[in-house]
């Protein structure tokens, strides 16, 4: 009887984990399956935001991950934020310092952080194989693929300024900048509409905090950043309450093109 009540016990414990740990409707990321994924960690190696490697120095990411990276590292070629805890800067071959961040000059520092973009130089170049590559960018001004199921990543927890172990990933409709721009919540919309776009389901499939700076991605082209995510306190900053805001990559593919050659 002690054996079957441990039993249950645990099997309860783990339905609960499994239900708080992932982006909010997500799954785990088979290995190698998003060989692009990046962990953008602070200058004491802590996980803060998600990127995308575009070149072998070059890291895209969001502007509020800007100067949170600053003395900071990225970790590449892991589904896995951690391997028994926070890995040792200095004893990993899969992390690299940060040498610099760009932020965009159309960027704004307050929330939600329209125009969202920033790049990382990496102090070193990452060495390309086959669980390690660039994720394929939009050319400049490609259209927003509206009305499409995209896919998220992210390490991020659905509540607060927490993470996971694994990389997950869900599956988030893309809305149209009509839609976006009507929704309302709490008498809150988001500006620059035709700009920043939205998608997610409302308290079903988003991302959330630590998500920020991850892709969007839609037949294998990264055409979007997760970027802000509407919250309040009286809310206890849980996310998922309006639809998930991305920013596009294809408006700033000509910038990027000029910081970095790409």
């Amino acid at each position: 009887m002690l054996k079957l009540t441990q039993f249950v016990v645990l099997a309860l414990a783990v339905c609960h984990f499994g239900q708080v740990l992932a982006i909010e409707g997500g799954e785990p990321a088979a290995d190698g399956e998003f060989p692009y994924m990046v962990s953008v960690r602070d200058s004491r190696n802590n996980h803060i935001c998600g990127g995308t490697i575009i070149g072998d120095i070059w890291i895209l990411t969001s502007s509020i991950c800007n100067t949170r990276s600053w003395g900071g590292y990225v970790r590449y070629g892991s589904n896995l934020l951690d391997d028994n805890g926070q890995l040792p800067v200095n004893d990993s071959l899969n992390i690299i310092k940060v040498n610099y961040s760009m932020y965009n000059e159309w960027a704004s520092d307050l929330p939600p952080y329209t125009h969202d973009l920033n790049l990382i130089r990496l102090e070193e170049p990452i060495q390309f194989s086959e669980t390690v590559q660039p994720v394929q960018l939009p050319v400049l001004d490609q259209e927003w693929p509206y009305n499409q199921t995209a896919t998220i990543l992210g390490w991020g927890k659905p509540h607060y300024w927490r993470s996971q172990v694994h990389l997950q990933k869900a599956n988030v409709p893309l809305y149209t900048d009509e839609y976006c721009h009507d929704y309302e919540f709490e008498n809150w919309k988001i500006p620059d509409v035709f700009v920043m776009k939205c998608g997610g389901v409302v308290n079903q499939t988003f991302h959330c905090f630590n998500d920020y700076g991850g892709p969007v991605i839609y037949d294998g082209i990264q055409y979007g950043i997760l970027s802000y995510v509407y919250n309040s306190a009286d809310a206890e900053y849980v996310c998922g309450q309006f639809p998930s805001i991305y920013s596009p990559v294809s408006y700033f593919r000509e910038w990027i093109k000029e910081a970095t050659g790409i």
